[in-house]
């Protein structure tokens, strides 16, 4: 039996579908290829300026407490705090009031006694044996903050 010849229609349908399978084929590899790279790139970058804003405002909130331990500091260093406790503590309630990322204030002597604090929080009457006081009593020229 003598196989019957392939008509030029059934050649060119078949060599075109192919042809365009390929091309689907090709284009779509190279598009889900353009499409991982360009979305890890993207991923990658977009936590780069996470890490980096998270670190700003990590840095911005310490510089904002330095800023307000300093300017407590100027202003007990000009006044008898023992002798004006209540506005010591009144300035310490407005410094509360204005800045959000302070929660409490309190100033302690030496030996690790209250002696002011701001109205709203419930500072601890001795703290001698807190870890932060005897960090901050080591490096006195540190600031030191507890939680």
């Amino acid at each position: 039996m003598r196989k019957k010849p392939k008509s030029i229609r059934t050649i060119l349908f078949s060599t075109s579908t192919s042809l365009f399978l390929l091309y689907v084929l090709v284009t779509s590899i190279i598009a889900v290829n353009i499409y991982i790279f360009n979305v890890g790139d993207m991923l990658t970058k977009q936590i780069k300026e996470s890490s980096k804003q998270v670190v700003i405002n990590y840095e911005n909130y310490f510089e904002n407490a330095i800023a307000v331990s300093n300017s407590i500091q100027n202003k007990v260093n000009n006044i008898d705090v023992v002798n004006n406790k209540e506005m010591i503590g009144l300035y310490f309630d407005d410094i509360t009031t204005l800045r959000n990322e302070i929660n409490g204030i309190a100033f302690y002597d030496l030996d690790g006694k209250l002696i002011v604090s701001d109205s709203k929080s419930s500072a601890m009457m001795d703290v001698s044996g807190e870890d932060f006081f005897h960090k901050a009593l080591e490096e006195p020229l540190i600031n030191n903050f507890s939680k």
